[in-house]
């Protein structure tokens, strides 16, 4: 943000009939082309009936027909409230206001329309599983209908209709898990006949209860040429990667003809691909989410069914998620429509004679899902209509007529690479503003200059860093143009100095020092100093801040001799610079995970101190403040502050020094809810408005108020097609503010003219740099499920080599190299020599196997170290030409260049051996929770919580919500969970989250509760799941946790990991295994009590002892974890890695089914053959030479044991012990306090709690 310079105390016909949440609350708001132009730019209609109360909702499935009988198309959206959105087309007016059915029911999932009673009007089936029900909406006429529900089964979720029996009425199959599948007969007066069931389907489905109601079906019935049946494809979701053909007998019974297993499906369809339409079988087309492909299979009428090997195999960036076909062009090929999942996008696939070619994509909704296809505005040309699942809305999208593209704005522009800043001014001194972004995937800038017609150029590339994460826009070398400053993830910063025309100067780069290291992800500029020169302040995404001392020459070093860097306030994104206390020093504010608003004084020292002067003000209600403005808001003189953040937004009045209050009157409620924000006239009435955008929502809130005395209320509430960032500027050159908004797609919406509808073409997106010469391109280091053709289908390793330069490259007797680093620092190097063989073509690739075998000329005779590692390409000579250093890689994820050839690296969840790299968007952030510290949990303690994180980027934001189950209506709370190293969570930034309650819990407090992790990019993941009701309501994919109570006196006492030779089982074998031990002095029943390697494992995932086992005092006891379960049992369903893992030993109370804590570890690679062992009772860890059934202390041990004093000896069978005990070490005055009598077991006894007392033992 820059910094407030110093002082001293009508809609569009046809695609923009579509209008979403708009609000014109204000009497006399201006209605300037700038609100008009905001309104056009929403194609979404939300849907759910907001009157139900249960906050169960969202979008699940559409179905689309002519509902009225007027000739154009209409749609149907279930949803999980338990109602349907109707919407009837208007044409060229868009769409009348929607229309709801209720079902009655507490939620619906697939929905189909057809005329299922022979009037001639279609009616709407839905399926509800959790009542067993398939609701059945007869079409009346005119967008009335009524309900004819018929019973299904539990479980029952999705549908698909067809003439199965010929018979030319509609017949129905419900699918769904329990039953499998379900043929249903029409009788054509809207009732049904069971036919057959297909349990089989259920028999090989994935998932557990918990999981009800999954898996998912993906249904599609079929007409194969000649028949007068139609038959059907039917495959499960959630991976379960099987899929099943029916086909009809004589009798219209469907039967099973053909069954593939292995294929991945999230999506399909069925028609005509590889041939025009009608000429001959249909192909199946399917979607594999978690592949990231499209596969095309031809019907082979010999088998009955669909070949197991695909015909075609077409990579789709970003991952697809549902498909349909459609001529889309009207040239008698099927195109394909495919909905992008990952980055919120549509594109269309042309059919170019049986091959299938990227064409025009737009944005859509948050996470898109279902689509149907139809003629909405009685064109003639197809229409789509997307499900987006979060933005809880549907995106209409019109056909062009006559090309084979979307109709689109010209407002409206392509974008990639994760943008991750946004400025806004005139970078080439014309008068109309340019639009700069900042890319973190591609690690780039990127340079969009103005027309005099607001429109914008193709961008411009300018390589930036490593993954930049935020940007200042200040001339930093005081030659009057803008200069472009970056933040890095990599804790560099860069500097591009601006040239005057648009274009900008080399990349500077500036690396902190070793001690100052640490990713960074907000920055300011400003002249903090006061000499003239812009310096700069530096946030680590922690609670840190590093300042450097400007030049004036565009050069910069670090401002003062700090051995750390300064201590500020927890995950400070936004930052702003301001004279608050009116001495003419510019100060500091900022806000992060906790709402808190910080300010840092500057009494002109703030470069060079040491320790921050900081006044901290509560902001309740709001948390992880994302935007902060300055502004005066109430003229008095004194900067105010306008933040905003997921939970709304506030504004803090400025008064004397550096004081801030509240300004309670001020309420903007949800609409205030947003990431990213700005401050103009936008209604031209004089007076500066705020505008809120919500990147979660895809929506925008435009606050007006009459005068500086009046309230803010909200004039505009409107979809947009991306709000990740917005700014303003004048584009057109008419002196009026324009707005600018970034995400997914790049939109402006101009103040001068309104938007046009265009074609959407293809391209625009600009050309990204590439080196000119052969670099590493992609490498995979841990593949576990992707088979490589080049190591004959094993799953190999490899290293992909691409060739940037504008010819031919010969490789042989280039040199890649692996060089490792081991424990005690020494390094060690695998090289690998290109053979003779080795020519790259111009945009080429050359794939190297990382495997030990050697099999052909580019088997590299070495593997990938998946835990990281640094791969260096050196030309004949042996110069250094290209150096990767990788991270830690995640199974069947490759880590590679966001473009070929490009400057940034990304984690690619779609590895492109051979291929293309793509940009498939960022990865969710990965979390496991840890559990909860055992001693934490004592009387008077207040809970503790660990997980661990990683990320491909960097995870923001760790917290976990909770409530009290008993005590009724407790409310949500929430507890950050730091990795700044400041928090007993290790150090900072090592992915290690630890937090802690505010204050104990009493006896008896039970609690639910979920983890939430969030990214740079606002990928938010949840743990165990994300709640759909209310925190305080009881739900079983929760975690629970009772707290108090007496806790059984066991330990997990001793773990080896890595059993090479060393204690054997009851057939030999040498598993690993975990101890458990009883310190007590009474003997403790084990039923109830469960092993696993997480706290709150799945029931299959976690060892339970035998029922009626009890452990004697001082008994150790031995559980092998093999993930051999029906070998005895004694052997555990799982297994221990040998990189390190968790052991979790716990209980259930009755009645609430809560888990209790008993103990817990986290423990890291272990050598083979020794053991990490708890010495003592309570005691510290250490490596310790494996004592299985014994005590891991030799001889005696003494301690105290929940406020008590025992004492713990290791026997030997035979020997006789006496423990004897003496308050002082003078001679003669020994005592005796047990006689014990060894049989090879630990013994422990009670012992006096005096204040002092010596203990010793002697053999008889």
């Amino acid at each position: 943000m820059n910094s407030p310079t110093r002082r001293h105390r009508t809609p569009r016909p046809s695609l923009l009939g579509l209008v979403c949440l708009l609000l014109l609350l204000v009497p006399g708001a201006a209605k300037g082309q700038l609100f008009e132009n905001l309104k056009s730019l929403s194609q979404r209609l939300p849907v759910g009936d907001p009157s139900i109360p249960d906050p169960v909702r969202g979008p699940k499935g559409i179905a689309a027909a002519d509902f009225n009988g007027d000739g154009l198309g209409d749609f149907a959206v279930s949803d999980k409230n338990g109602s349907i959105t109707l919407y009837l087309s208007r044409g060229e007016a868009g769409f009348a206001p929607p229309i709801y059915l209720q079902a009655g029911a507490g939620e619906l999932r697939g929905i189909v329309a057809g005329d299922f009673n022979g009037d001639g009007r279609p009616d709407i089936a839905t399926a509800a599983p959790f009542e067993g029900v398939v609701h059945l909406f007869l079409n009346d006429g005119n967008g009335s209908f009524h309900d004819r529900p018929f019973s299904s089964w539990l479980g029952g979720r999705d549908l698909a209709t067809g003439d199965f029996d010929g018979d030319g009425r509609l017949d129905l199959v419900v699918a769904g898990p329990k039953m499998g599948l379900v043929q249903y007969q029409g009788l054509g007066d809207g009732t049904f006949a069971v036919v057959r069931s297909f349990l089989e389907l259920d028999s090989v489905a994935c998932g557990d209860s918990s999981d009800f109601p999954q898996p998912a079906y993906f249904l599609q019935s079929f007409r194969l040429p000649g028949r007068r049946m139609d038959s059907l494809v039917a495959a499960h979701g959630e991976g379960c990667d099987h899929l099943w053909v029916f086909t009809p007998g004589a009798d219209g019974v469907l039967a099973i003809t053909g069954e593939l297993k292995n294929i991945d499906v999230n999506a399909l369809a069925v028609g005509n691909v590889l041939h025009p339409i009608g000429q001959g079988p249909p192909e199946l087309v399917t979607a594999s989410l978690n592949l990231g492909y499209l596969e095309v299979r031809r019907f082979d009428p010999t088998l009955g069914s669909f070949e197991p090997a695909a015909s075609l195999q077409i990579p789709v960036e970003g991952g697809p998620r549902s498909i349909r076909l459609v001529d889309w062009d009207r040239d008698g090929w099927n195109d394909l429509v495919v909905v992008i999942r990952f980055v919120d996008k549509v594109t269309l696939f042309l059919n170019q004679a049986g091959t299938l070619h990227p064409g025009a994509s737009l944005g859509v909704g948050r996470l898109p899902r279902e689509l149907e296809i139809a003629d909405f505005n009685g064109d003639g040309s197809p229409d789509l209509a997307i499900v987006n699942r979060y933005s809880l809305d549907v995106t209409v999208i019109d056909g062009f007529p006559g090309k084979a593209t979307f109709a689109a704005l010209d407002q409206v522009y392509p974008v990639d690479g994760t943008v991750s800043g946004l400025d806004v001014r005139d970078y080439n001194k014309d008068g109309y503003s340019d639009v700069v972004q900042l890319h973190l995937a591609s690690a780039e800038l990127s340079v969009r200059l103005s027309d005099t017609n607001g429109l914008l150029s193709p961008p411009t590339f300018f390589p930036l860093g490593t993954h930049p994460t935020a940007q200042a826009v200040s001339d930093v070398n005081n030659d009057g143009k803008p200069d472009i400053v970056a933040v890095d993830l990599g804790g560099s910063i860069s500097v591009r100095l601006g040239l005057g025309d648009g274009a900008f100067g080399p990349e500077q780069v500036y690396t902190l020092p070793p001690h100052l290291r640490g990713g960074l992800f907000a920055l300011v500029a400003a002249d903090f100093d006061n000499d003239g020169n812009v310096d700069l302040a530096a946030g680590f995404v922690d609670c840190r801040l590093v300042f450097l001392k400007g030049h004036g020459d565009g050069t910069f070093s670090v401002a003062a001799d700090y051995d750390h860097p300064l201590t500020f306030t927890y995950e400070a994104r936004s930052m702003a610079a301001a004279d608050f206390d009116g001495d003419g020093e510019l100060d500091l504010v900022g806000a992060g995970l906790d709402g808190r608003i910080s300010v840092v004084e500057n009494r002109g020292d703030l470069l060079t101190t040491h320790q921050l002067r900081i006044r901290n003000f509560e902001s309740p209600g709001l948390t992880e403040i994302r935007s902060i403005q300055v502004l005066d808001e109430n003229h008095d003189g004194d900067w105010d502050l306008f933040v905003s953040g997921p939970k709304g937004s506030a504004i803090f009045l400025g008064g004397p020094g550096l004081s801030f209050t509240l300004k309670e009157a001020t309420r903007f409620d949800a609409e205030g809810a947003g990431t990213t924000t700005a401050v103009g006239d936008f209604d031209g009435d004089g007076n500066p408005d705020l505008v809120v955008a919500n990147a979660d929502s895809k929506t925008l809130t435009v606050f007006v108020r009459k005068d500086a005395a009046a309230e803010w209320e909200p004039a505009l509430v409107v979809g947009v097609p991306s709000a990740t960032f917005i700014a303003t500027g004048d584009l057109d050159g008419d002196g009026k503010p324009d707005l600018v908004g970034t995400g997914d797609v790049l939109w402006t919406a101009l103040s001068s003219r309104r938007s046009r509808i265009v074609s959407l073409e293809g391209g625009g997106g600009g050309t990204h740099s590439r080196e000119s010469h052969p670099v590493i391109n992609e490498l995979l280091a841990s593949n576990a499920s992707l088979p490589v053709a080049a190591d004959g289908g094993r799953f190999s390793d490899w290293v992909e080599i691409f060739n940037g330069g504008t010819g031919p490259e010969a490789l042989a007797g280039w040199t890649l190299q692996l060089v490792t680093t081991n424990a005690a620092g020494s390094a060690g190097t695998n090289a690998f020599v290109l053979p003779a063989t080795s020519v790259v073509t111009s945009g080429g690739h050359l794939l190297l196997v990382a495997a030990d075998k050697k099999r052909t000329p580019l088997h590299m005779g070495y593997t990938l170290p998946a835990e990281g590692g640094c791969l260096e390409l050196l030309n004949p000579q042996g110069q250094l030409v290209d150096r990767v250093v990788y991270p830690g890689q995640s199974t069947d994820q490759s880590y590679g260049r966001f473009r070929d050839g490009s400057a940034g690296w990304v984690m690619n969840p779609y590895p492109s051996p051979n291929r293309a790299n793509q940009d498939n968007g960022t990865l969710d952030p990965e979390v496991r929770f840890d559990g909860i510290d055992p001693e934490s949990l004592l009387a008077g303690k207040a809970p503790r919580f660990r997980a661990h994180g990683r990320d491909d980027l960097g995870i923001t934001t760790m917290a976990l919500f909770w409530t009290r189950l008993d005590i009724p209506d407790d409310g949500e709370h929430r507890t950050i969970l730091f990795d700044d190293g400041m928090h007993n969570d290790g150090a900072t930034q090592d992915g290690t989250f630890v937090g802690a309650f505010d204050k104990p819990l009493p006896p008896g407090a039970r609690i639910q509760f979920y983890l939430a992790a969030t990214d740079l990019t606002d990928k938010t993941i949840y743990l165990p799941a994300k709640p759909e009701r209310e925190l305080s309501v009881v739900d079983p994919t929760l975690y629970t946790l009772a707290v108090g109570g007496e806790r059984p006196t066991l330990e997990i006492s001793e773990v080896v990991s890595d059993n090479q030779g060393g204690l054997k089982d009851e057939l030999g074998g040498t598993p690993d295994w975990v101890e458990i031990r009883n310190y007590g002095l009474e003997p403790v029943s084990l039923d109830g009590v469960h092993l696993g390697r997480a706290l709150f494992e799945k029931p299959g995932e976690r060892y339970n002892f035998p029922k009626g086992s009890r452990i004697a005092p001082g008994e150790h006891l031995v559980v092998f974890c093999d993930a051999q379960s029906q070998q005895s049992q004694w052997h555990a369903p799982f297994s221990l890695s040998s990189k390190g893992d968790g052991l979790f030993l716990s209980g259930t109370r009755e009645p609430g089914g809560e888990t209790t804590l008993i103990d817990g570890i986290r423990f890291d690679a272990l050598p083979a053959n020794q053991s990490w062992a708890r010495l003592g009772i309570n005691g510290a860890w250490g490596l310790h030479s494996p004592t299985p059934r014994g005590d891991n202390w030799p001889g005696l041990w003494v301690g105290s044991v929940r406020g008590g004093v025992q004492i713990a000896l290791q026997t030997e069978p035979g020997a006789g012990y006496v423990i004897e005990s003496t308050q002082t070490l003078q001679p003669g005055i020994w005592a005796p306090v047990a006689t014990v009598a060894g049989d090879g077991t630990q013994h422990i006894l009670p012992a006096p709690a005096d204040a002092m007392r010596f203990y010793r033992v002697r053999t008889r």
